[in-house]
């Protein structure tokens, strides 16, 4: 049975989380009239270029992965979340805004003096996030999954081999040979 700290620290997770899907929402709202004032690029066409972007795709992927291994090897599970969340973020814009840079050679005739360079920069950044924090996500959770089974096996192992001395303890006081 869970433990009254317990029961805090679980709420106090659900209502930081609560409040990352709100604000996350209100910065979609607010972001999308950028992708639907451009000629014929939405939000959904944008990612759809990133990921169509194999190479790029494929890199970003697994600099995400490599992201949440550092993450779980410097800040565990349960363990400065804060610090966590902070660095997290931080990688996250990094490679949003390198993957952003990178696709700009890939538009028509860019050049340095072009307003529209800028804009276009934007979207490709936001939208190359929107997809890193899915899949960093997807991961983490993944990976979070399994660390909370390797905790409960660990603590059934524990359990069982206490259970296990007890027995061979009281056979030994009834039996002492």
């Amino acid at each position: 049975m869970p433990n009254n700290e317990d029961s805090k620290a679980q709420l106090i997770v659900v209502i930081i989380l609560a409040l990352f899907v709100l604000v996350a929402r209100m910065l979609f709202e607010a972001v999308l009239p950028v992708f639907e004032n451009t000629q014929n690029n939405d939000f959904f066409g944008i990612i759809g270029t990133v990921i169509r972007n194999y190479p790029l795709a494929l890199l970003l992927v697994g600099l995400d992965y490599l992201l949440i291994r550092f993450m779980i090897k410097y800040f565990p599970y349960g363990q400065s979340f804060v610090m966590r969340t902070i660095v997290e973020v931080i990688s996250l814009i990094f490679l949003a805004a390198l993957a952003a840079l990178l696709m700009l050679p890939s538009l028509e005739h860019p050049t340095v003096g072009d307003f529209s360079i800028g804009s276009r920069f934007l979207q490709y950044f936001i939208a190359i996030f929107v997809f890193n924090t899915c899949v960093v996500t997807g991961i983490d959770a993944i990976s979070y999954n399994r660390y909370k089974d390797k905790v409960a096996l660990a603590a059934e192992i524990k359990l069982r081999a206490q259970a296990n001395y007890r027995y061979n303890l009281l056979k030994g006081q009834l039996n002492p040979e």
